[in-house]
């Protein structure tokens, strides 16, 4: 989702839900089929959903991304990309972002692996 709009993203989750295809093969990630696609598109959904409150309750994004769980997604590798995901969306609502906060990202990726090995 870096690359964002989120919307796009959904859209095209909406578009490869339409064909008429039983296996999907994702630019990365495993083979799914449409069933993979729909959990895909709910994640953006949420992440867009809990992302948009807590910036509108005036929540930095890291720590937005920090308190933000991940539920059934938590499981799903790379789950610490959730921090570059709710950066491209404050970015998308229209947050003032510094240049050094996206040099950041990776440190505060491995920052949330950190906090979340030891918390659950």
């Amino acid at each position: 989702m870096w690359a964002g709009p989120v919307q796009n993203w959904i859209a095209a989750c909406d578009y490869i839900i339409g064909l008429d295809v039983d296996t999907v093969v994702p630019g990365h990630g495993p083979i799914t089929d449409k069933s993979g696609v729909r959990e895909q598109k709910r994640y953006f959904e949420y992440i867009r959903d809990e992302a948009r409150k807590r910036y509108a309750a005036g929540v930095g994004w890291e720590e937005a991304a920090r308190e933000m769980s991940l539920g059934e997604f938590a499981q799903w590798s790379d789950a610490e990309r959730i921090v570059g995901n709710v950066f491209a969306l404050y970015r998308e609502f229209g947050a003032s972002l510094a240049a050094g906060d996206e040099r950041g990202l990776f440190g505060a990726m491995g920052r949330w692996r950190k906090q979340h090995r030891h918390a659950g």
